[in-house]
């Protein structure tokens, strides 16, 4: 079976104010036909209050049957601020790793790199003509500079000069610079000791007196007719006993030496400021080689305003410059008597040296 179609609720309204509209006119025509005085006049009022109410009930309903859409607000855009806030959230969170980068990369590093140093004067490999040599150089400002125990003279922009003793023939010579943070560099050169050649001849000593010297090495003779300064000439010759000369030699020698060199003395020339050894051609207390006499009493500051040096018969030359000959040899590293040949022997001095 087909299904009855509905009639909507909003076309039975309608019918229904067509219907009371039609007989709300019928009743309207009857009443005028009718004396005015008979009917009650608010018969008629009740009809247009129901024709009312049933318009606005249609009109509620049509009202419900299609309702309006309400339209729908807006969407809100997200302000652009919004994302700026989270951009610097970003940035600053990051913030720290740039700062803790920065941080290491200025750590200081300690120094480790060692000063420059080089020697401008005498070239290596040079000749020298005399025994005291000054030896000059540059290094980093503020550096020291040394040879074995000795330190140079450093000027404010690293120039160094240091004087040094040679003997002949060749010499190597060592210097070390030392900044402040310890860093130490080294250089070294050779130098050559040629003595200028003399043509003084010498005579045959013209006494010939001997002082009882011990068999195998001194007599007293004058050594050869030089130049000696006047200041230090010859003391007087003659054996002593070896303590006669302790005072002289305390104010050269090291306290712990004193003993050593009074030992020196007695062997090597009884005592006798004038004893010469003919085999050996040396002369003094301490039997000095006249051919490098001269090179260490001016080391011992015992040469005058001419440049003439004290006779090696002197005796407090002759002690000066054998301390100064014991400190250059210890200061190399050697044994301070190895120009003796062998360590002394007497009194507290120890056969070891």
């Amino acid at each position: 079976m087909r299904a009855k179609r509905r009639t909507p609720i909003a076309y039975a309204g309608l019918l229904v104010v067509t219907f009371v509209a039609i007989g709300g006119a019928a009743v309207f025509s009857l009443d005028r036909s009718r004396p005015a005085a008979s009917e009650p006049a608010p018969a008629v009022e009740l009809v247009a209050p129901i024709s009312a109410r049933a318009g606005a009930a249609v009109l509620a309903l049509s009202l419900d049957a299609t309702p309006a859409e309400p339209t729908p607000p807006p969407t809100p855009i997200p302000p652009a601020a919004t994302t700026s806030a989270a951009t610097e959230t970003s940035s600053t969170t990051d913030a720290p790793a740039t700062t803790a980068t920065t941080a290491a990369s200025t750590t200081t590093r300690p120094d480790r790199t060692p000063p420059k140093i080089v020697v401008t004067s005498p070239e290596d490999g040079a000749v020298v003509r005399t025994e005291i040599v000054t030896f000059e150089g540059e290094t980093e400002p503020g550096a020291r500079v040394f040879s074995g125990p000795y330190e140079a003279d450093v000027d404010e922009e690293g120039h160094w000069k240091l004087r040094l003793v040679v003997t002949e023939g060749p010499n190597g010579a060592v210097f070390a610079a030392r900044d402040r943070h310890g860093n130490e560099a080294s250089v070294r050169i050779v130098v050559h000791y040629e003595p200028p050649a003399t043509t003084t001849t010498t005579k045959p000593p013209s006494t010939t007196t001997t002082t009882a010297p011990p068999a195998e090495t001194t007599t007293t003779t004058a050594p050869s007719e030089e130049e000696w300064s006047p200041q230090w000439p010859p003391s007087p010759g003659g054996r002593r006993d070896v303590e006669e000369w302790r005072g002289l030699v305390a104010q050269y020698w090291d306290e712990d030496k004193v003993d050593c060199a009074l030992g020196l003395i007695y062997r090597e020339s009884r005592g006798d400021p004038q004893a010469h050894n003919t085999r050996t051609g040396a002369y003094g207390l301490f039997q000095h080689l006249l051919k490098y006499w001269k090179g260490r009493a001016r080391a011992a500051g015992f040469v005058d305003g001419d440049g003439l040096v004290a006779h090696p018969f002197n005796a407090e030359a002759n002690i000066a410059a054998s301390a100064w000959l014991a400190g250059y040899y210890e200061a190399r590293g050697y044994d301070w008597w190895r120009p003796w040949g062998a360590p002394p022997s007497y009194g507290s001095c120890d056969a070891g040296g």
